[in-house]
Order: C-alpha cells, then structure tokens, then sequence
C-alpha cells in the first residue's frame, strides 16, 4: 500500500527524509511521542518500542513507498486490511485519527452556525394598512429602426402600491410594427398578508405562480399559509 498517499488522506501530519529514507509521524496515543520508519535499516519504531521489517515488506520508487498492509497498522497503531477484491481497506483503531477529529469538528461548527436564536425586536411603530397610499410607476420606450424596413417600437409600463390594505402590481408589455401590435399582454397581481395567522399567510388575486414538482403559472385566486419571512437561519 503506498504509505506517503494513505497519511497523506489521513490528514496524519508527517516528516520524511529522503537522504535516509526515514518517515516519521506523531504518534496518535501520545503526542510527545514519534513514530519512525526507516527503509534503509529497515527499522520500526512506535512509542519508544523498535520492531524490524524486511526488503519483502515494501517497495519503493521515487513517488512512494509501498508497503506491508500490517507494518502501516504498526505505525498508525492499529489494524489495517486491504481487500484487493473488495477494493477496500478498513482500519482500526483505539485512538482518533486526524481525519475524524477534523470532521468532528466540521460537524460541530455546522451545528453551531445552524443554531437559531430569537431575537425580539419591538416595533417602533405600529403597522397601519391604508386604502391607498403610495406607488411607484415604471416605463420603457424603445425603437429599432433598420434602413429600408418598416420601425419596430415596444412598450413596456408598470405601476404599484397599497391598495385596500394589499399591495397591488400591474404591468402591461406591447409591441408595434407596422402600424400593428403584434404583442400584447397584462399582468395584474393583488396580495394580501396575514401577519398573526397559523393557517393562511396571504391571498393573491391575479397573475400567480405555483412552485412544485410541476411549476406553471396561472391567473386567479391563490391561498397559502408559505410563510412571509425566512424562519430558519441556515448559516
């Protein structure tokens, strides 16, 4: 198994020495502690205690050591097995791994970030729906004129506000050519919200839109409880 690829996945910090072919690690139960391996006289030691290896265990080229599935259990201070068939290898181990502490603490982090908290914020003034009160108007002109060709002219209007409490839009799209309008259409949308109820948070009238499974629009009567505001804070 090549031995620099799988610490290297582990996220196993580690040191090599590439005059005398020595690669050592923190051991994973005693961090005041290192583990070696040495290629060269073919030694192992892990916590303090030398073991031996011989030249069958590994193999090596200038990219990596290949290695005794069971001489880098010994280094990592566990079991390791390789299942060429499976193309698998599991490892176990009594201490904790880099890698999961890593994920561990990613996984908290999210937990964290993911944690909502409620703030109440009192209104400074309280909410009044009027009849009618404000608005905003929006328009387009434009033309295209080609030499030789008749000029091409589209229109485009829009208008909002409160009304009866709601808010209303209207927007209307047209274009003409050659004396002609060739493209007509008008929306209209009116919306009410309920603020402090469980069961219906708004009813539209007009132009709406159904998200789902099979999206489409539609003009008429739209009754949902979709909340207004966002309830959840995702990060």
């Amino acid at each position: 198994m090549p031995l620099l690829d799988l610490i290297s996945k582990l996220k196993i910090p580690f040191e090599e020495n590439l005059d005398s072919k020595e690669i050592s690690i923190h051991s994973l139960s005693n961090s005041k502690l290192k583990n070696t391996i040495n290629f060269n006289t073919k030694k192992l030691i892990v916590n303090e205690t030398k073991n031996s290896f011989s030249e069958k265990d590994f193999i090596s080229d200038e990219f990596d050591y290949y290695v005794n599935s069971e001489i880098i259990g010994k280094l990592l201070e566990g079991n390791l097995e390789a299942d060429l068939r499976q193309m698998s290898i599991k490892f176990n181990s009594a201490n904790q791994l880099p890698i999961v502490a890593r994920l561990v603490n990613e996984k908290k982090l999210l937990n964290d970030k993911n944690a909502y908290v409620e703030n109440e914020y009192p209104l400074l003034y309280d909410r009044r729906r009027n009849n009618l009160s404000g608005g905003f108007l929006d328009y387009s002109l434009t033309g295209n004129y080609v030499e030789n060709e008749n000029p091409f002219y589209s229109f485009n209007f829009g208008l909002g506000g409160e009304l009866f409490g709601g808010d209303a839009q209207v927007f209307s799209q047209h274009s003409l050519f050659q004396n002609k309008f060739i493209y007509n259409q008008t929306e209209y949308r009116w919306r009410y919200a309920f603020l402090n109820n469980k069961d219906i948070s708004s009813i539209s009238l007009g132009n709406n839109n159904i998200f789902g499974l099979q999206s489409y629009n539609f003009r008429g009567i739209n009754i949902t409880n979709q909340p207004l505001e966002s309830k959840a804070l995702l990060w």
